[in-house]
């Protein structure tokens, strides 16, 4: 599915007895199209981290003065240089040799931990060693600008990201009408 079929389907189906949408032609009115891409946005987020639905992973190299690896952006720690930042829960450790290493693992006291889902604390950090970090990652923010960007999720989950956006269209109207949509 791409932005102009969520659009598309927006216009015709859950928002068609809104003013939003310009039913007779599919498409919604162009200054609501960040609100719905931000509603998308939120939506997408919510499914990407209830679902596994892609797996990324990036390279560190430990410092052994340092305990908590942050995996942000422009960390000096991390190598891959087109890191994105896009990490919901981190799921994996693996040495050099792509062996898996313990993680949260409460009764081994060598296992690395999650103290947040972005952040891996390494209790013996060996310096120089690099480490490949397995994360859930999130669905790539949309653009209001872009009609053509893909949106990745299962045709089954279609219908939630319809009804999230619909629900939180209809839930910042405040009439009675509006408010008893946005349950619906």
């Amino acid at each position: 599915m791409k932005v102009a079929d969520l659009f598309k389907a927006l216009s015709y189906g859950d928002l068609s007895n809104s003013s939003i949408a310009v039913e007779a032609t599919g498409t919604i009115k162009e200054e609501y199209h960040p609100q719905i891409i931000q509603f998308a946005n939120d939506a997408l987020l919510r499914i990407y981290s209830h679902f596994m639905l892609l797996r990324k992973s990036v390279f560190i190299v430990q410092d052994k003065d340092v305990h908590l690896y942050p995996l942000r952006p422009g960390e000096p720690f991390i190598e891959d240089l087109d890191f994105e930042g896009d990490v919901i829960r981190i799921h994996g450790v693996y040495n050099a040799f792509g062996q898996p290493l313990p993680l949260d693992d409460t009764r081994n006291p060598k296992s690395m931990s999650t103290p947040q889902d972005h952040v891996l604390y390494i209790p013996e950090p060996e310096h120089g060693c690099r480490l490949e970090i397995e994360y859930q990652a999130r669905h790539p923010i949309l653009d209001p600008k872009d009609f053509d960007q893909k949106i990745e999720i299962p045709v089954g989950l279609e219908e939630a990201l319809k009804a999230y956006i619909a629900h939180r269209v209809f839930a910042g109207i405040n009439t009675p009408e509006a408010i008893q949509n946005s349950t619906a």
